[in-house]
């Protein structure tokens, strides 16, 4: 924030049902301790990296969507605005749109050519490389364009 960068939180989660969503939103306004910010406080709901064994890679539609209410609504209640990041097939045949389609969305899908995802819903901040450079930081970086 002192040097002019808009900030938000990201959340990965691992939660199975809308009790372990709440802890984990509390934690985060815990851990804020009445921060202002900029962006929305995100859940990000994406597959763990060890696809089928991760904890919570194999919850269907209704649990998705009540973990991610749960806590964007603990998120909101807090005084913060609430987001739900993830890529574009999650987003598309596991979470019902009209469902999250009151909270700020983070869209991680990485096109030829940079173009625009085909994603049917509204968005508000795309994820368009894992491959970004920015200088002074070394490897490779995401990047993103705020709509």
């Amino acid at each position: 924030k002192n040097v002019g960068l808009q900030v938000g939180v990201y959340f990965y989660s691992t939660a199975i049902d809308a009790s372990e969503a709440i802890q984990e939103a509390s934690v985060v306004i815990e851990m804020l301790g009445g921060t202002g910010l900029d962006m929305p406080v995100y859940i990000d709901m994406e597959y763990s990296g060890d696809f089928p064994y991760g904890r919570a890679d194999t919850l269907g539609t209704a649990q998705r969507v009540e973990i991610i209410n749960a806590f964007c609504k603990t998120i909101v209640n807090s005084g913060y605005t609430a987001g739900v990041y993830s890529g574009e097939s999650l987003l598309t045949h596991e979470v019902d749109y009209n469902s999250i389609a009151q909270y700020s969305v983070w869209l991680a899908n990485y096109t030829e050519n940079n173009s625009l995802p085909s994603y049917p819903h509204s968005y508000h901040i795309w994820q368009f490389t894992d491959r970004g450079v920015v200088t002074g930081m070394g490897g490779n970086v995401d990047l993103n364009v705020i709509f």
